[in-house]
């Protein structure tokens, strides 16, 4: 039991660092267009995508 977890959530950063790796650039540019127009810079880029 304690393998199959430690196997899932390892499977489970794996893969969300790569999608994380290939989306960051866009969801970079997106948010700092976002904050820039808001004027909320530091509260969007402390919260990112939950």
């Amino acid at each position: 039991m304690f393998v199959f977890v430690f196997v899932f959530v390892f499977v489970f950063v794996f893969v969300f660092v790569r999608v994380r790796v290939r989306v960051r650039v866009r969801v970079r540019v997106r948010v700092r267009e976002i904050a820039v127009r808001s004027g909320m810079v530091f509260e969007s880029r402390s919260r990112s995508r939950s």
